[in-house]
């Protein structure tokens, strides 16, 4: 499991989903641009249950972008399946589009378009 620490308090999420939220925030700062996602986590309400670990999940809005200012660090404990692979396959899209924008199609000749001239 990793913690993000942001700059009001923290988040806990499996490993694989914190690196993708951490790399979406780089691809956006160098975009110059920032996005609100809605993002997967573990609360803090562990707790045992007939000798097992309960987590209790839930999901959080967060605005990420060029003032982010993220840290992952350890939160203790391996946790198998803690990950969201459809929220980590939408990030690494999101990430593609950025770091890999569709090119521009140049607009086809235009007859008709009037030039000053014309009025």
């Amino acid at each position: 499991m990793k913690r993000i620490l942001y700059s009001s308090g923290s988040l806990v999420m499996g490993d694989d989903l914190a690196r993708s939220v951490v790399r979406y925030a780089t691809a956006l700062a160098k975009a110059h641009s920032a996005d609100s996602v809605v993002i997967p986590i573990l609360s803090g309400d562990f707790h045992s249950a007939g000798g097992s670990t309960v987590l209790e999940t839930g999901r959080v809005e967060m605005l990420i972008g060029p003032a982010s200012q993220l840290v992952i660090e350890e939160a203790g404990g391996e946790l198998e399946g803690q990950d969201d692979a459809a929220f980590i396959a939408e990030i690494q899209h999101k990430v593609d589009l950025i770091e890999h924008p569709a090119p521009i199609e140049p607009c086809p000749p235009c007859e008709n378009l009037k030039t000053y001239e014309d009025y």
